[in-house]
């Protein structure tokens, strides 16, 4: 599948330079030019709902401007007094076009974008604790049902989409498009959250937090950026990744002071190699514990040969000696490891 960035566009750069040139024959024809910017409208709906971000749309309808100016000149044989009116008719449009598509693109995504009501909701839950009739008249409001528990996420975009929201979620999932990321909020999260997981992951890094009864949305969100923070550092998965399964380090992430107590404790050995020798083993070493001791399934996480695996554990294994036999120290080795490389 490709992400919004790497999609061909060549089938919408056509559609688009063909919805332009009935545009800028409209000319006069109040009624047809309605209906051209109804068909851009449409356009920009069916781009979100196939994952386009926002700015690669605006990006192709550029280019299928010029590509309609130029059919138009070559359709009509306009010489040059003709072609300038042709431009200046296009430049008059320019802004009824991008807002036609820039509607038709939201008019898709979760939720009306803008709509205060539902704004308002989202800061409600995530920004504060809402005491139960404050939510629900907040959600009464919004024409949003309040769950028995949610999930908030927390998404990084891949790529320059900073500022775009979302597209394709269910209508009752909340969302909250800021400048370098965006927030969701999930009701009744259950077997739904893999498939929504799934339906983001192409186009974002996806931070789920626990789920929690709604008055507790804001401990969720401080929990998915916590993680978000580990999945950008390499600690967690870089795709997509759930509290539940990164515990040690969100607690260890969470206690400064406990976070330099593991580390001096179990990490001592790695002292004895320079910094960048020592970066490259404890990443080996927190990938062989996460994958339980398999050096080829460490190597592929690693995106390394199997064969450097077992290099660096030898080496490994000559530093932390019986430590890494030790159930119990595999926990705390693993907690610290997180934790350094968390920062690193």
């Amino acid at each position: 599948m490709h992400s919004p960035r790497e999609r061909p566009d060549g089938r919408l750069q056509t559609e688009l330079s063909q919805r332009v040139e009935l545009l800028l024959a409209t000319a006069g024809d109040r009624a047809a030019r309605q209906r051209a910017l109804a068909a851009l409208r449409e356009s920009g709906r069916r781009a979100a709902l196939e994952s386009w971000d926002l700015r690669t749309l605006r990006l192709t309808m550029r280019r299928s401007a010029r590509a309609a100016l130029r059919a138009v000149a070559a359709r009509t044989g306009a010489d040059g007094d003709d072609l300038g009116r042709l431009a200046e008719a296009l430049l008059m449009s320019h802004g009824d076009i991008t807002d036609a598509l820039a509607e038709g693109f939201h008019s898709a995504t979760a939720g009306p974008v803008g709509n205060p009501a539902r704004d308002r909701l989202v800061d409600l839950l995530l920004h504060r604790a809402p005491t139960p009739v404050e939510l629900a008249e907040a959600a009464a409001e919004a024409g949003w049902r309040v769950p028995t528990a949610l999930v908030a996420v927390h998404l990084t975009p891949r790529g320059p989409s900073a500022g775009d929201a979302p597209v394709g979620l269910p209508d009752d999932v909340l969302v909250r498009a800021l400048r370098s990321e965006a927030l969701l909020v999930v009701p009744d999260p259950g077997a739904r959250l893999e498939r929504l997981t799934r339906h983001l992951v192409p186009s974002w890094r996806v931070a789920v937090g626990s789920a929690v009864a709604p008055e507790r949305a804001s401990a969720s969100l401080r929990q998915a950026r916590d993680l978000a923070r580990l999945m950008r550092a390499g600690v967690a998965d870089a795709d997509c990744a759930r509290v539940e399964d990164n515990l040690a380090a969100l607690m260890v992430l969470r206690d400064p002071e406990l976070s330099e107590a593991i580390e001096r404790v179990r990490l001592t050995p790695l002292d004895a190699v320079d910094d960048a020798a020592g970066l490259r083993l404890a990443q080996t070493l927190l990938a062989w514990l996460q994958c339980g001791g398999n050096t080829a399934a460490a190597g592929r996480l690693l995106n390394v040969h199997p064969q450097t695996i077992r290099y660096r554990m030898r080496r490994l294994e000559e530093l932390f000696g019986d430590d890494l036999d030790d159930p119990e120290l595999r926990w705390e080795l693993e907690a610290a490891l997180r934790s350094r490389l968390s920062r690193s």
